[in-house]
């Protein structure tokens, strides 16, 4: 009860106090264990119950492997309840994944770390690879642009920092106009997936 609740007020503030209605939801912990017990039993039939049917869920966001794949096939009330499976950190797929039943997605991948920036060209083949190799039919990039304290864990995973973009906005200071072509390349690269049928948007 409690765990749902948390789920239903998250959403509940979201809706009233901003204006927000979401389109996904994860069913779990982030990269943890997951439940389809939990899934098809409480979360599903509760948001329905609750004014979320529109709500669509995801699962199970793991970052080493693809095992809902087969639990998702074998689970016909799990694969009703989902709307597509998901991973991180991945651009390709077995099998068992092309074959569950339902859409993929890589719900979350790594831009290229700002003090190792390779280029953005890698950026763009992860996008390519994930879709003509993976078949995932959405793609999310974590993150491009960030905005956390330095003492954050994990506070260089982006390409470019908020201040950072908007100095290079209104100062042009040595070395941002770089960051800005680059950071318009990667839009750019990133809206060839627009070719891309299905949930890709930019």
């Amino acid at each position: 009860e409690q765990k749902y609740l948390y789920y239903k007020n998250f959403l509940d503030g979201a809706r009233v106090h901003f204006g927000l209605d979401f389109n996904y939801l994860a069913p779990d912990e982030n990269e943890g264990s997951y439940s389809p017990r939990w899934v098809t039993e409480v979360l599903r039939p509760r948001l329905d119950a609750d004014g979320y049917r529109g709500l669509k869920l995801t699962g199970a966001d793991s970052n080493t492997d693809w095992n809902i794949a087969p639990v998702v096939k074998g689970d016909r009330r799990l694969r009703g309840a989902l709307y597509a499976i998901s991973a991180h950190y991945h651009e390709d797929t077995p099998d068992s994944a092309r074959n569950c039943g339902l859409p993929i997605f890589n719900s979350e991948d790594l831009a290229p770390y700002r003090h190792h920036f390779s280029c953005a060209l890698d950026m763009a083949h992860k996008i390519i690879q994930s879709y003509a190799s993976g078949r995932m039919v959405q793609y999310q990039m974590h993150p491009v642009i960030e905005a956390i304290y330095d003492s954050t864990p994990y506070s260089c995973k982006s390409i470019l920092t908020a201040v950072g973009a908007i100095e290079t906005a209104v100062a042009w200071p040595s070395g941002s106009p770089a960051e800005l072509v680059l950071l318009l390349w990667c839009s750019t690269a990133a809206h060839r997936s627009g070719a891309c049928a299905f949930s890709w948007s930019i």
